[in-house]
């Protein structure tokens, strides 16, 4: 039995995919499919874990774009984002990220004007321009985000967002290597629409 070669993975564009995600995400919309519709900003970084000197940098957009109440506190969104992240040491110093995820969204007690929440991301499928940050590297052009935060809901009608998290993003041990790349510290700012 011969041995085929196979070609090398064509790194495809991240503007084409984010412009694919938009369509699908105005197709919804213009199917009424999407209602309190999250678009998060956010910026952030801090030093890579389990290196000597790397910092990390990231910026970018999400949205929240499906939700489904599952009880009083508890909501499960789907999403969209895209972030730009850049290291200040290593062989790769930038790379964009496209990705889609879901996330689980815990009610905390509210007061007035601050409506606490906690929520988690796991296992959302990534798209990553370069097949690693810095010094971490990874197996493949495609990984999993993850992301776990706190937050609150400002306000008497809860229309804006402000919340903290870390991300994280990797292969989930599906390939070598598969050295984690993350942010620290994600400040983000959020309104619904």
């Amino acid at each position: 039995m011969t041995k085929r070669n196979v070609p090398a993975p064509q790194r495809h564009s991240a503007h084409a995919l984010l412009l694919a995600l938009t369509l699908c995400a105005t197709s919804m919309v213009q199917a009424q499919v999407i209602q309190d519709t999250d678009l998060w900003l956010y910026a952030g970084g801090g030093k890579q874990l389990h290196t000597d000197e790397q910092d990390n940098r990231v910026v970018g957009i999400d949205v929240n774009l499906w939700h489904h109440p599952y009880s009083d506190i508890q909501t499960w969104s789907l999403g969209a984002g895209v972030s730009k992240l850049t290291a200040d040491h290593g062989d790769i110093r930038e790379l964009t990220a496209v990705s889609i995820y879901p996330q689980l969204t815990l009610k905390l007690p509210v007061t007035r004007w601050v409506k606490p929440f906690f929520f988690v991301r796991a296992l959302g499928p990534t798209y990553l321009s370069e097949q690693g940050l810095g010094e971490r590297k990874q197996a493949y052009f495609w990984a999993f985000q993850s992301q776990v935060g706190v937050g609150a809901y400002l306000g008497d009608t809860g229309t804006w967002t402000a919340n903290v998290s870390f991300r994280h993003y990797s292969n989930a041990g599906t390939g070598k290597p598969n050295e984690g790349i993350d942010t620290l510290m994600v400040l983000t700012l959020g309104h619904r629409f």
